[in-house]
Protein backbone atom coordinates (compact mmCIF):
# COMPACT_ATOMS: atom_id res chain seq x y z
CA UNK A 1 0.00 0.00 0.00
CA UNK A 2 1.19 3.57 -0.91
CA UNK A 3 -0.06 6.40 0.80
CA UNK A 4 0.80 10.47 0.52
CA UNK A 5 0.82 12.89 3.43
CA UNK A 6 0.48 16.31 3.75
CA UNK A 7 0.78 19.44 5.69
CA UNK A 8 -2.49 21.00 5.23
CA UNK A 9 -1.47 24.39 6.88
CA UNK A 10 1.96 24.41 4.96
CA UNK A 11 0.18 23.80 1.44
CA UNK A 12 -2.77 26.12 1.74
CA UNK A 13 -3.09 29.91 2.77
CA UNK A 14 -5.42 30.20 6.24
CA UNK A 15 -7.73 31.95 3.49
CA UNK A 16 -7.81 28.92 1.54
CA UNK A 17 -8.58 26.77 4.05
CA UNK A 18 -11.55 28.65 5.59
CA UNK A 19 -13.76 29.17 2.63
CA UNK A 20 -16.58 27.87 2.41
CA UNK A 21 -16.77 24.39 0.60
CA UNK A 22 -20.50 23.27 0.45
CA UNK A 23 -21.57 20.65 -2.32
CA UNK A 24 -22.68 16.59 -2.55
CA UNK A 25 -19.22 15.65 -1.68
CA UNK A 26 -18.12 18.09 1.00
CA UNK A 27 -16.49 16.13 4.24
CA UNK A 28 -17.32 19.79 5.68
CA UNK A 29 -18.38 23.42 6.04
CA UNK A 30 -14.91 24.93 4.68
CA UNK A 31 -11.98 23.56 2.79
CA UNK A 32 -9.72 22.89 5.50
CA UNK A 33 -12.42 20.78 6.97
CA UNK A 34 -13.13 18.31 3.80
CA UNK A 35 -9.10 18.14 3.58
CA UNK A 36 -8.54 17.38 6.94
CA UNK A 37 -11.40 14.53 6.81
CA UNK A 38 -9.17 13.44 4.03
CA UNK A 39 -5.89 12.97 5.39
CA UNK A 40 -5.16 9.76 8.04
CA UNK A 41 -3.88 10.84 11.36
CA UNK A 42 -0.84 9.23 12.73
CA UNK A 43 -2.66 6.93 14.75
CA UNK A 44 -4.45 5.84 11.49
CA UNK A 45 -1.20 5.40 9.93
CA UNK A 46 0.00 3.53 12.75
CA UNK A 47 -2.70 1.34 12.23
CA UNK A 48 -2.51 0.70 9.02
CA UNK A 49 1.37 0.20 9.58
CA UNK A 50 0.01 -2.59 12.03
CA UNK A 51 -2.28 -4.41 9.74
CA UNK A 52 -0.39 -4.00 6.68
CA UNK A 53 2.42 -5.99 9.07
CA UNK A 54 -0.07 -8.34 10.10
CA UNK A 55 -0.85 -9.72 6.55
CA UNK A 56 2.74 -9.36 5.10
CA UNK A 57 2.26 -6.32 2.71
CA UNK A 58 4.42 -3.19 2.55
CA UNK A 59 3.23 0.05 3.78
CA UNK A 60 5.03 3.18 2.48
CA UNK A 61 3.52 7.24 2.54
CA UNK A 62 5.15 9.98 0.73
CA UNK A 63 5.42 13.39 2.45
CA UNK A 64 3.91 15.72 -0.08
CA UNK A 65 5.15 19.15 1.46
CA UNK A 66 8.83 19.99 2.54
CA UNK A 67 7.73 20.17 6.35
CA UNK A 68 7.52 17.44 9.09
CA UNK A 69 4.13 15.98 8.78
Amino acid sequence: MKFQKSSLTSKFTRGALERPYIGKNSWGATYGEHKTHLEFTVDQYQQLKQYASEIGILLTASAMDPVNC
